[in-house]
């Protein structure tokens, strides 16, 4: 599996080339104006992508992205926050500016909240989570979607050094459910030998590959500061493995 040298969260992107599959479902939470909406639906095949935004104007754009790249037909987009209740809650932009930081709170604009498993959708084989910090929130309101359908996952995990527990609640919330993390990495070879590098702190070249470094919670705090984590549930473990060499460990 290889990634490529140019584009944004390359290993979001290579997990998705290698685990969607063709004619999947594929669920976008928190896609902002829909980078990796657009990014399944045109390059998997017919793929169905729900995606899910809840700042007002961030959606709007989300829906002309998707209807300009012709492809409406195979999305659909749900103006609301997937979180833990059915309601309302308050979201705002910390800077002002970008709405990719926009964080559901106490203040701001009003927006609806859905848990996932009130919603009739069909079910997911890949979910894509960016909530900033929302996380936990979201994945308790899909608890049932991710017994009964052990979807892989893809999250943004941002380290809190002064509140390492809300790091560590969202991994051992998945990890009681039997899904094993993953650290994505890059995998380079180097005349004779290969080793792993953290995928954001280097330039790819070419012959790269995708590797996943598999951790415990305890040892998230080892890692770099922005990560997204690669979880797979174990049932599903052969199947994910059918995309990947074991590295030796002797």
């Amino acid at each position: 599996v290889y990634v490529t040298t140019e584009g944004y969260e390359l290993e979001v992107a290579a997990l998705l080339d290698t685990l969607l599959p063709e004619g999947g479902t594929f669920y976008d939470v928190g896609s902002n104006w829909g980078y990796f909406t657009l990014y399944a639906a045109a390059c998997r095949g017919r793929v169905t992508v729900h995606a899910f935004e809840p700042l007002p104007k961030t959606y709007q754009d989300l829906v002309a992205c998707v209807e300009q790249a012709g492809l409406a037909g195979q999305t659909t987009c749900h103006n609301l926050a997937l979180s833990d209740k059915d309601g309302e809650a308050h979201i705002q932009i910390p800077d002002g500016l970008h709405s990719g930081t926009a964080t559901v709170s106490s203040e701001g604009i009003r927006i609806a909240t859905r848990r996932l498993d009130a919603l009739e959708l069909p079910p997911p084989d890949f979910i894509k989570l960016d909530a900033e910090n929302h996380e936990i929130e979201v994945l308790q309101g899909a608890v049932e979607t991710l017994i009964k359908f052990r979807p892989f996952l893809v999250f943004e995990n941002k380290l809190d050094y002064a509140h390492p527990e809300k790091n560590l609640r969202v991994l051992q919330f998945l990890k009681a459910l039997g899904y094993q993390l993953f650290v994505p990495a890059v995998k380079r070879q180097t005349g004779a030998s290969e080793h792993f590098m953290q995928v954001f702190w280097h330039p790819l070249a070419t012959g790269d590959g995708l590797g996943l470094i598999p951790f415990e919670p305890e040892t998230r705090f080892l890692y770099q500061h922005e990560l997204n984590v690669f979880a797979c549930h174990q049932d599903r473990l052969p199947e994910m493995m059918k995309a990947f060499k074991t590295w030796p460990t002797a």
